[in-house]
């Protein structure tokens, strides 16, 4: 309203200045042509009679502006009311009829307007009925997706090649999604992996490149459904085993996304790995003793009776314990092989292994004394062998080790070598080693070697000419990534999660600015408080905020968590929220609570109504939780005020009013999260119609409203 005083004052002044203007102009046109005593008379009559002229002209102008005051409010006002209205209905709210008032014209045009718009209103329901009814089979056929999906004991990722999320299922939610995520307390659906996510926050981004180049260079070749494998170290200590499958254009077979295939392997390395020194030990074991047995009885057949003989034949049994050696070697071979094949061809980054050595070794009881490793390692350098082969290996000397010579301490060292990576396990020799000790190490070496060479390395001992060191090297083969088939990438129940549309966003990054509000990854949230004065010394009680992807609120990927203010709680805010001091007795404080709503938020847009209130909030527990929220931040009320200046009242509930949205859940932190949310959804075609398509244009709108100078 203010915009429309300004205007009417604007009118007034110059209408004034234009009827003072001409009757002063034409008084003084009239004075020049009078003679000088005509003037004298003149001057005495008017100064009789002034009052009269002065009065007429206050009056005169006291009357033009009643009347266009009138014309404001009988015409103009409701005019630009009826116009915000008109787009209201056509772009967002249907079912919205237009309040009649102004003069007898204005309001016969908004009765024609909302006979219009009952019209339109029947129109779209029975073209959304259409819509619904041919959108049956799709349904079924997504029904039937999610049935599958939520079957698959695998975990299941699909991304575009910007590395963005566009489908998962439970099972990867599990396997990704880390444990200690959970000890925050936060109720949370969607952790980190989310509809419109980064891969890359979960996967190394050379691991998903290297894998793509595998499946470009395989199609080249002819290959029509190439498959690549590689294993991570997640989480420090778990493996977890991905094949990776691309998704192609139907016309021309270009990538345009990858499947990704997750499994959880370590109880099934571990297992492999007991069994494997099981059998080992077992085959250890027994040889010697069957060697003795051997012996015993060839000295046996040598000294023997005929009568001895002919109870049981000494040949027959020297023949059986040579068979059961033969049977025990070739046992222990074929056990091996598969375990040793199950690993071929995987690629493993070469820090992943290195700190997988050295928390393994640590859980021997052996201390690591230091870590080198080259700048080839830091930048990402990949190693194509059977990860724990190698484990087991290194773990099975350092048991040797700790037997043998009292090993306390080893030192691990990494550094590429042409289409090697050496790696070096040494430690300190404490005592004088003997040369039984030597024989028995050359003895052991061997073992050793079989596995190393098992999964494509080699091994040889080292010796320093100081002989106080002493160590044993790995030579691993190296995966080298060819520049040219380099990607670019975005940086930015039984429930099935999916968003295909986003096949269709470019690959190249682009300014958050300037992307469309449809498209843009979006973070609703809202807080309830113990009061209304952050500075004064009130807390956060509440968060709740949910995803908005691609234009769709995703109700299965939300975080609602009380916080323990710490403090005494008001009666005035319990009215409000209603939340009770018991109920947030045992929560988690604002310290522990903010970092995993950081978590929550990454790679989005922030959007609260009078966000300025929420976000001096978690700015005041900047210096405390060491966490700064620095993303783009959008506030509807900020917004309504751009869409709606005529309207009256800017509070959640009018706004959602004025839109057709349902309010529910109010003064809940997720439940006004998820108004605001459906709000600002809402809004977007009515932006659309204002000239606002992008994040840029709608920050910028909202900079130059009043409600944005508005400080807490």
């Amino acid at each position: 309203m203010v915009k429309f005083a300004i205007r009417y004052w604007t009118i007034f002044l110059f209408i004034a200045l234009l009827v003072s203007g001409i009757i002063g102009s034409s008084l003084f046109a009239g004075w020049l042509r009078l003679s000088e005593a005509e003037q004298n008379v003149a001057v005495e009559i008017f100064s009789k009679v002034m009052t009269f002229p002065l009065l007429g002209l206050v009056t005169l102008l006291v009357v033009i502006g009643l009347l266009i005051s009138s014309l404001f409010h009988l015409y103009i006002i409701p005019l630009h009311k009826l116009a915000e209205e008109i787009k209201l209905i056509l772009t967002a709210n249907p079912s919205h009829r237009i309040q009649k008032q102004g003069a007898n014209e204005v309001r016969q045009l908004a009765e024609i307007i909302n006979e219009i718009a009952e019209k339109h209103l029947e129109f779209e329901n029975n073209l959304q009925r259409q819509i619904e009814q041919a959108n049956l089979d799709l349904t079924k056929e997504r029904t039937n997706l999610a049935t599958l999906m939520s079957c698959v004991p695998k975990g299941i990722l699909v991304c575009n090649l910007g590395g963005l999320i566009l489908l998962y299922n439970q099972r990867a939610q599990e396997l990704l999604d880390s444990p200690s995520h959970e000890k925050s307390g936060a109720s949370t659906k969607g952790g980190i992996i989310g509809l419109g996510r980064s891969i890359f926050g979960l996967l190394d981004r050379n691991s998903i490149t290297l894998s793509l180049h595998y499946l470009r260079g395989k199609m080249e070749e002819g290959d029509p459904a190439p498959i690549s494998s590689f294993v991570v170290v997640y989480e420090k200590r778990r493996f977890i085993q991905i094949k990776m499958a691309p998704v192609l254009e139907m016309e021309n077979r270009e990538i345009t996304g990858y499947v990704l295939t997750i499994d959880d392997i370590t109880l099934r390395i571990t297992a492999d790995c007991q069994r494997d020194d099981l059998l080992r030990e077992v085959t250890k074991g027994l040889q010697p003793a069957m060697r003795q047995i051997q012996q015993a009885v060839l000295a046996w057949v040598k000294v023997k009776t005929n009568e001895i003989e002919q109870m049981v034949s000494p040949s027959l049994v020297a023949k059986q314990s040579e068979n059961v050696l033969e049977q025990l070697k070739i046992a222990a071979q074929q056990y091996s092989q598969p375990w040793a094949d199950s690993g071929k061809g995987e690629n493993v980054l070469a820090s992943d292994l290195l700190l997988l050595l050295q928390n393994d070794i640590q859980a021997l009881g052996i201390e690591v004394m230091k870590v080198n490793y080259s700048i080839d390692i830091k930048n990402g350098l990949w190693l194509k062998i059977t990860s724990f082969a190698i484990v087991q290996s290194a773990l099975f000397l350092m048991v040797q080790l700790v037997k043998r010579l009292q090993t306390q301490s080893v030192s691990l060292s990494l550094s590429k070598d042409g289409e090697y990576a050496n790696l070096v396990i040494s430690w300190i020799v404490r005592s004088k080693e003997t040369e039984d000790t030597k024989r028995e190490q050359t003895s052991e070496s061997q073992e050793i070697e079989e596995l190393v060479e098992r999964s494509g390395g080699s091994l040889v001992w080292e010796n320093e000419e100081s002989n106080q060191h002493r160590g044993v090297q790995f030579r691993l083969p190296v995966t080298e990534l060819d520049s040219k088939w380099d990607f670019q990438f975005i940086q930015k129940n039984r429930p099935v999660y999916y968003e295909f549309e986003f096949f269709q966003h470019p690959v190249h990054k682009h300014e958050l600015d300037q992307q469309l509000l449809r498209k843009i990854p979006i973070v609703v949230f809202d807080t309830e408080t113990t009061g209304l004065d952050p500075s004064g010394g009130d807390e956060i009680i509440s968060i709740g905020g949910m995803r908005l992807v691609n234009g769709r609120l995703l109700h299965e990927e939300y975080f609602e968590q009380l916080v323990d203010p710490q403090r005494h709680l008001s009666s005035e805010s319990i009215k409000i929220h209603g939340i009770l001091p018991e109920m947030l007795q045992g929560q988690p404080t604002i310290e522990e609570v903010l970092p995993r709503f950081f978590q929550f938020t990454a790679d989005s847009v922030l959007l609260a109504h009078n966000a300025a209130f929420d976000m001096k909030f978690l700015e005041l527990k900047e210096q405390t939780t060491g966490i700064r929220f620095t993303q783009p931040l959008l506030d509807t009320l900020l917004l309504s005020a751009v869409i709606h200046p005529n309207q009256e009242g800017h509070v959640l509930e009018k706004i959602a009013k004025r839109v057709g949205v349902t309010v529910f859940g109010r003064h809940t932190a997720l439940g006004d999260a998820i108004v605001t949310g459906e709000v600002f959804l809402r809004m977007i075609p009515l932006l659309e119609a204002k000239g606002i398509y992008t994040l840029e244009d709608a920050r910028k709108a909202s900079e130059k409203t009043l409600f944005a100078k508005k400080k807490y």
